[in-house]
């Protein structure tokens, strides 16, 4: 195993998978453990060290919870989709999927704005945060793609069918994309998206708010659905194996655990 140094490089294919080990996923959608989470076109990297045809990386677009602070999120990838850039000033995200000479890119995807050139400018948007309004208004127009998305332990994409690897969104992953749509970054992980959080009371409520479930027993949590307003959220859950919409009221009705409320700074 080789160090090198600590440059800025950026994905080069639609989605990459992010390993606890330098090992490849499977073909099917189940609770891998392995899985940390996946890289989007044009997430930035740095690559900590590598070996053989893998690479041990640093996410500069996802971040976690440890000793106190936020810090990148690390695992390894496929060492070939990585090329050397410089840091964008100026990027762009897209906030529907985007076919591009035979290759699906999901919503989360970077692209720099003369990529864009030629296409529907409905698609993508300035990476910069939305104000309040703005995030109820874009919610209420972004959501639909997601509705029937494959629950993905550790997904992070928006589906397309046959793609490997495998593409979908777990419950955080779900989380991160919508807030990535809308300019902001949020941690990557249901417990650290919490920690970021500001905790709200349930009568304060807004749309665009994340509720929290963390189980009897645990000192984590483990769960969050995202808030639409009208008693109802969106959640990706192993429950029905894919991305819905339901009743709050009724979905804690059956949940035993603690919950909480949070709004995103």
């Amino acid at each position: 195993m080789s160090k090198i140094e600590e440059k800025i490089y950026s994905c080069t294919c639609p989605v990459l998978d992010l390993r606890r080990k330098p090992e490849f996923s499977g073909d099917l959608y189940k609770q891998d453990h392995l899985q940390e989470s996946q890289i989007l076109y044009g997430e930035q990297v740095k690559i900590i060290k590598k070996s053989q045809s893998w690479a041990y990386i640093e996410l500069l677009q996802q971040k976690k919870w440890e000793n106190d602070h936020f810090v990148s999120y690390r695992g390894w990838a496929l060492l070939d989709y990585f090329a050397p850039c410089d840091l964008i000033k100026e990027k762009f995200v897209l906030v529907k999927a985007l076919e591009i000479e035979g290759n699906h890119y999901s919503v989360g995807c970077f692209f720099d704005k003369k990529q864009l050139v030629g296409f529907d400018s409905s698609v993508f948007r300035l990476f910069s945060p939305l104000i309040n309004n703005d995030r109820v208004c874009f919610l209420q127009n972004f959501l639909e793609p997601f509705m029937g998305t494959p629950y993905h332990w550790g997904g992070l994409s928006s589906y397309y069918a046959g793609s490997r690897p495998l593409t979908g969104v777990d419950c955080s992953g779900l989380v991160h994309l919508l807030y990535r749509g809308m300019g902001i970054e949020v941690p990557r992980d249901a417990h650290d998206q919490y920690l970021f959080c500001h905790l709200i009371d349930l009568k304060d409520l807004a749309v665009g708010d994340l509720c929290f479930m963390q189980p009897e027993g645990k000192e984590r949590v483990d769960h969050v659905m995202i808030y639409l307003g009208d008693g109802r959220v969106m959640e990706s859950t192993m429950e029905v194996n894919s991305v819905r919409i339901c009743d709050l009221e009724h979905r804690l009705s059956v949940y035993s655990g603690l919950v909480f409320y949070g709004r995103i700074p």
